[in-house]
C-alpha cells in the first residue's frame, strides 16, 4: 500500500506523491516511530524500498484489513494511473479514499479534486467484484464514477471480439467519446507496460458473454488526454467524435421561435387632418325609444246586443271577447233564425 495516516498531524501520507521523493529516510523513519498507521485499520507500518518494487508501506502483523489484500497488479496499475493524475492535478489527487457508499465495501483507488468543484473518483479491477451493484445503484451528484479493468481481466477472442465477464458488462459505459448508438466502452490499464487500451462501440454478438468491438485505442498512458467535465480517459483520436456529438447535442437544445408578425406602419395623416380629428368630436349615439302603445280604458261591463244594438247588463247569451250578447227580448227571435237555418242544412 502507498498511504499512510500521520496519527500527530492528523493528515495523509503518500509514498508517491513527488514532495516525499527524495524524504524517503524520513518516512522510513516516520514508520519505525509507530507514527504513521494505516488508514484503515489503525494499525502500525513498516516502510519498505527495494529495487524491484516501488516505497510503500506493509503492516507489521498480518491483518485482514482491505487494504492488504490487494494483487501487486493492483497496485501498479494504481501507482501508475497515480503519478499520471499528477501531472494533470498536482496536490489535488487522493489515494484510497473511502467514499461512504452504502453497503459498498472497497474504498476509492483514486479520486481527484478538480479546481472547478468536481470530484472525480477510479476503481481499478483485476476480477469481478461480488457486490458491485452497490457502487452501481449509488447515484451521487457530487462524484463522477470511473472504472478501469487490469490487463488480466481482459480475454480477447478471434474476429475483433471480447468475452466479457459479468462486472465488464455492468460496468458497459456510453459517452460523448463513442459514436452514437453503440453498448459502450472498456478502458484496460497494463500495470508493466503503463499502455492504455480502450474498446469502443462495444455490440453484443453472441449473448451474454461476447461482444465485438469496432474501435480499438491503445495508447501510452502519458499521452491520454482527460475530460475536465467528468475525469474520463480518452485519446487524442477520439476528438473528432467528441465534437461531433457536442454540435449534435448543442442544435438540439437549439429552440427555434416563431417571428413576431409585423404590425403595419402607422398612417400619418397631414396636419390640417390630424385637427379636425381633434376639434371635431362625433354626437354620443342614443339608445332608440320604443313607442308606447295607447292603453285601452277598462271595460264597464255594458254588451251590446247584436240583433238590435241595444247596450245591457242582462243577457242570456254573451260574447265576452267582443263584447257583444243576445239581449233577453231578442233571444226567442235569434233562436228561430237559429233553428230555421239548421233546417236549411239538413
Amino acid at each position: 500500500m502507498f498511504v499512510a495516516k500521520d496519527i500527530e498531524q492528523k493528515k495523509r501520507v503518500t509514498s508517491l506523491d513527488p514532495e516525499w521523493g527524495s524524504r524517503l529516510d524520513e518516512l522510513r523513519d516516520l514508520a519505525a516511530s509507530g507514527r504513521l498507521v494505516c488508514p484503515g485499520c489503525e494499525q502500525m507500518l513498516r516502510f519498505r524500498v527495494g529495487e524491484q518494487r516501488r516505497p510503500h508501506f506493509a503492516h507489521r502483523v498480518l491483518s485482514e484489513c482491505p487494504l492488504a489484500k490487494q494483487s501487486a497488479e493492483i497496485l501498479e496499475a494504481k501507482a501508475k494511473l497515480y503519478v499520471w493524475l499528477c501531472t494533470k492535478y498536482s496536490g489535488l489527487v487522493e489515494m484510497d479514499v473511502d467514499l461512504h457508499i452504502p453497503d459498498w465495501d472497497r474504498v476509492a483507488d483514486l479520486v481527484v479534486h478538480s479546481p472547478k468543484g468536481k470530484t472525480f473518483a477510479y476503481w481499478l479491477f483485476d476480477r469481478s467484484p461480488k457486490n458491485r451493484f452497490a457502487l452501481l445503484s449509488d447515484h451521487s451528484a457530487l462524484v463522477t464514477k470511473n472504472f478501469l479493468f487490469t490487463e488480466s481481466a481482459l480475454h480477447k477472442e478471434e474476429g475483433n471480439s471480447l468475452s466479457l465477464t459479468a462486472a465488464q458488462r455492468d460496468f458497459l459505459v456510453n459517452s460523448d467519446f463513442d459514436p452514437i448508438r453503440s453498448s459502450g466502452h472498456l478502458h484496460f490499464l497494463d500495470s508493466a507496460s503503463g499502455t492504455l487500451t480502450i474498446y469502443r462501440a462495444l455490440d453484443c454478438i453472441c449473448k451474454p458473454t461476447l461482444y465485438a468491438y469496432n474501435i480499438i485505442r491503445e495508447v501510452p498512458l502519458a499521452s491520454a488526454l482527460i475530460d475536465p467535465a467528468n475525469g474520463e480517459i480518452a485519446c487524442k483520436e477520439d476528438m473528432p467524435t467528441f465534437l461531433k456529438r457536442k454540435e449534435a447535442q448543442k442544435r438540439s437544445r437549439v429552440v427555434v421561435r416563431p417571428a413576431a408578425p409585423k404590425m403595419p406602419a402607422p398612417v400619418i395623416e397631414p396636419p390640417f387632418l390630424q385637427e379636425r380629428h381633434v376639434l371635431y368630436e362625433p354626437p354620443p349615439r342614443q339608445a332608440p325609444v320604443k313607442p308606447i302603445a295607447p292603453t285601452e280604458p277598462e271595460w264597464d261591463g255594458v254588451y251590446t246586443c247584436e240583433m238590435c244594438g241595444a247596450r245591457t247588463r242582462e243577457a242570456s247569451m254573451t260574447m265576452p271577447i267582443k263584447k257583444t250578447c243576445i239581449c233577453n227580448p231578442c233571444l226567442p227571435e235569434y233562436n228561430k233564425k237559429r233553428l230555421k237555418g239548421l233546417a236549411l242544412k239538413g
